[in-house]
């Protein structure tokens, strides 16, 4: 079924088409993110909910940067913090 759009919705229309394969390219989904956690799409979502996963949501998609998994990841992670070390004051 072929819609017809007047000149206003066909830009819109195409802006959306747009900016939908960009979105695409720099956001992960929450399927691909519940495979880098190995964890299973519910648990990802309340993962979304509760903040722990930064994440900007849309009216009907999470759009979800590479870095914010990679932060998610470090913080709970089991590996030490790297040890910083001080040197002396020089007086």
């Amino acid at each position: 079924m072929n819609r017809v759009y007047c000149e206003c919705c066909l830009f819109t229309a195409l802006l959306f088409e747009e900016l939908g394969e960009m979105i695409s390219k720099d956001f992960l989904s929450v399927k691909e993110v519940a495979a880098q956690i190995r964890t299973d799409v519910n648990a990802t979502y309340r993962l979304l909910n509760a903040g722990e996963i930064q994440a900007y949501r849309g009216s009907k998609r999470w759009l979800i940067l590479q870095t914010a998994v990679d932060d998610y990841l470090e913080r709970h992670s089991n590996r030490p913090p790297p040890v910083v070390k001080e040197e002396p004051a020089v007086e």
